[in-house]
């Protein structure tokens, strides 16, 4: 059933260009070649920015010689199930055969979690619905695909088990590893290019698509001085996609074999996967999307024959790739590798993907392993056939210990002594800030910042200077994303124009500076049926004027209670500056957390210090407090 609020006999349109709607208008701009017809089925939006389009209805239509006309005209039904997909590309299939054909999938999308919101029934489409509805219609052929093209105007769907749901229907896949921006494809040059050349070859349509949406957003970027959009787009060879899977697989089953004697195996996954090129910004410990190519890069000192075998196949699967702004390291085609379990909404994704979606037993048994730190009795009886290994469970007792170990002190801060046997199981490490009013016996917190290291002398080192990331003069709530190399991704949590949201900001590691790659809408997590690939697209340009307020976490020890508290608003300008400031006078309670290869979370002792005009000092342990501990 629809939502009674959202179907009614009106046709209400919205009052605002919609993104589909645009897109549309894009299509239908110019009379394109006669050999061209472009076939549209609408649904699954409660409203359009398009006379033509009732929400009421399932409805298709045709575009082709310079006329936009409805072809059929349907009750409504659910855009999220596999029956209504495999019954639209029936009708084209039967209506409109051609030659050479194309599948482009508009919504949004998560990757290995599905593609669609249908903001009617509340509902998306899995990969294995895709694979069901293409079913219906075809039999899988990777000799000869039914389609030329199959392409998703979505994010987050350039990954091997996207490619491997898709083995048998498409020659080539035109796909985004990256969140796409709300403006998605630029499809008006592809159509032009086509008509210019109607002998255009089918790899040559896809590598136009590629080109045409990155210089779009290449093309948005010119004036915009704290904004850039974070785009990349790749065409994939299916059949090398096929291999690469295969090969990934095999690569997992290796270091299955390995861990059931020695579980620092699964700390270097994490570890290696932690510095690689991430996705779906704010949201990416739900999505936990890496890229393959430099995944490998990172892990193929221990695995070099295993790994080089995945890095050749990225290479020849990826025949074309483009990407604009911070994602130089990105080489086209990502992989989910669960990390730090940061809420239940990561650890339903991760379940949902070792139990429903992955279709390899040894990525599900190793991903399990990884984040439970034992194997239940199914995923022990796969490993009994791969070794005779009687598989380790995790002791974190070292991780516990590491709560009472006393700190060191020198000029730059603190040492705390790490044991070699923890240091092989650490996957990473945070230092936690907040600033303590001893009136009020409260803390407020600015959340967690990568400024610890391993010193190679058995400590953990702390260089952090009393500085913080700060908008406007005013401290952010960060948490670190994913640190490479090259940059460090943080998200503050925040208040833009009064709604709840995630600031993204990208830290170049050489040169210290800042940009803001976008603002991300909290997904409403009250709902039962919280979607967040609902959120994906939701990455927005922040604009000049919005209202940004800080929102921190306060502790309050006189009542054991937590609670987030507004800072102050700053009005977004061109010339807001976005760098590290030296946070306000006063007394901080420092915390250094490290993780196991499960993604948990251990304190070390309270460690205070004083922040004046001149800098950081008197760094001590404090009694008074205790760090959590899991």
């Amino acid at each position: 059933m629809a939502s009674s609020k959202a179907v009614t006999e009106d046709v209400v349109v919205a009052d605002r260009p919609g993104a589909s709607s645009t897109d549309i208008a894009e299509i239908t701009s110019e009379a394109w070649s006669d050999n061209i017809s472009v076939v549209i089925q609408t649904g699954g939006a409660t409203r359009w920015s398009n006379q033509m389009v009732n929400p009421n209805r399932t409805q298709r239509f045709l575009y082709k010689g310079g006329r936009f006309s409805q072809v059929a005209d349907l009750p409504l039904v659910p855009s999220s199930e596999p029956d209504t997909l495999s019954d639209f590309l029936r009708f084209c299939q039967e209506e409109y055969p051609a030659d050479h054909t194309a599948l482009i999938l508009w919504n949004h999308g998560g990757g290995p979690f599905g593609y669609g919101n249908d903001s009617i029934y509340n509902g998306a489409l899995s990969l294995c619905d895709i694979r069901t509805a293409l079913s219906d219609v075809y039999t899988p052929d990777m000799d000869n695909p039914p389609y030329d093209i199959i392409g998703f105007d979505a994010c987050l769907m350039s990954s091997i088990e996207v490619t491997h749901a898709l083995e048998g229907f498409g020659r080539f896949y035109c796909l985004s590893e990256e969140s796409e921006p709300g403006d998605g494809w630029d499809y008006a040059p592809v159509l032009q290019a086509m008509t210019d050349d109607p002998a255009m070859s089918p790899a040559s349509v896809a590598q136009k698509i590629a080109d045409s949406y990155t210089d779009f957003y290449m093309r948005e970027d010119i004036n915009q001085s704290l904004l850039e959009w974070d785009v990349t787009f790749s065409v994939i060879d299916a059949e090398k996609a096929a291999e690469l899977y295969d090969a990934y697989a095999a690569l997992c089953q290796a270091q299955l074999q390995d861990a059931a004697g020695d579980l620092s195996v699964l700390a270097e996954i994490g570890r290696c996967s932690e510095k690689a090129t991430r996705f779906a910004g704010a949201n990416s410990h739900v999505f936990n999307m890496v890229d393959l190519g430099n995944y490998m890069d990172y892990l193929s000192d221990s695995y070099p024959e295993e790994c080089g075998r995945v890095r050749d196949l990225v290479r020849e699967a990826v025949l074309y790739h483009r990407e604009n702004g911070g994602l130089g390291d990105s080489t086209g085609i990502s992989v989910y590798v669960p990390g730090t379990v940061k809420d239940i909404y990561g650890l339903a994704y991760f379940l949902d993907y070792v139990y429903d979606i992955s279709e390899d037993d040894s990525i599900s048994a190793l991903y399990y392993y990884k984040q439970a730190g034992c194997l239940n009795e199914e995923l022990q009886k796969h490993l009994a056939q791969l070794t005779k290994k009687e598989p380790k469970v995790l002791d974190v007792s070292e991780f516990r210990a590491f709560s009472t170990s006393e700190p060191e002190f020198d000029e730059e801060g603190f040492l705390i002594p790490v044991s070699e046997e923890l240091q092989s199981l650490l996957v990473n490490y945070e230092l936690e800030a907040g600033k303590y009013d001893e009136a009020k016996h409260t803390v407020t917190y600015y959340g967690r910042e990568a400024c610890l290291s391993l010193d190679g002398e058995g400590y953990l080192a702390s260089s952090f200077d009393g500085t913080w990331i700060c908008l406007g003069g005013e401290p952010l709530y960060v948490e670190v994303v994913s640190t490479s190399p090259n940059a460090t991704d943080y998200r503050a949590h925040v208040y833009y124009n009064e709604e709840e949201a995630y600031l993204e900001i990208t830290c170049d590691r050489d040169t210290d500076e800042m940009r803001v790659t976008g603002i991300r809408k909290v997904p409403d997590d009250t709902s039962p049926d919280v979607n967040f690939l609902s959120s994906t697209r939701s990455n927005e340009e922040v604009a000049y004027g919005a209202k940004i307020a800080p929102i921190y976490v306060r502790t309050d020890f006189s009542t054991n209670t937590t609670e987030n508290i507004k800072g102050k608003t700053i009005t977004f300008l061109e010339r807001t500056p976005l760098r590290r400031e030296l946070l306000p006078a006063g007394y901080y309670l420092h915390t250094a957390v490290i993780m196991d290869p499960r993604g948990d979370s251990y304190y070390s002792r309270v460690i205070g210090a004083n922040i004046q005009h001149g800098g950081i000092s008197g760094w001590a342990a404090d009694p008074r407090f205790i760090g959590s501990d899991y």
